[in-house]
């Protein structure tokens, strides 16, 4: 019994002697940390430029949010196709600046879909077969367009 209390004792001392220098290194590290974020506050220079007064941790970054991107980009494509369907259903021609208009929007459709990952573009799949105000041809040629992206852009995941 004397010996295994012994034994303990001799381990926290030992524990305390290597211990006791790095508790006193970190606690060195961290002031000198705090004294070059003062000195780079004062010269304006923000760990993060939205909360100057909250310390940020490097490691401690937001994730993207990929699946609300992709849902955006599911209701950019409807709310384009429906654009698309009312030209259509006006006169179906456009003239001068309404078709450089609606060519730029259709360009930023098609390279709002092509840097989409994989993921993305399934999730723009499953909104569009959730959406109920498309009609089913309509939505069938958006389903498509998007499973020719992900076959042309990404073969491994299609």
């Amino acid at each position: 019994m004397k010996i295994s209390i012994a034994a303990s004792i001799l381990i926290l001392l030992v524990a305390a002697l290597f211990g006791i220098p790095q508790h006193q290194r970190l606690a060195a590290i961290r002031e000198s940390h705090a004294k070059l974020t003062a000195a780079a506050a004062q010269l304006g220079i923000f760990l993060n430029p939205s909360q100057p007064h909250h310390p940020v941790l490097i490691t401690k970054r937001e994730r993207e949010n990929k699946a609300a991107e992709a849902k955006l980009a599911a209701a950019e494509l409807i709310a384009y196709s429906k654009e698309t369907q009312a030209i259509h259903l006006n006169s179906g021609l456009l003239f001068g600046e309404q078709h450089l208009a609606w060519r730029r929007l259709n360009n930023k459709i098609m390279e709002r879909m092509i840097s989409l990952n994989p993921s993305q573009i399934k999730i723009v799949i499953a909104e569009l077969n959730a959406a109920k105000d498309l009609k089913d041809r309509t939505r069938q040629n958006l389903i498509e367009m998007a499973l020719l992206t992900l076959s042309n852009n990404h073969p491994q995941a299609a």
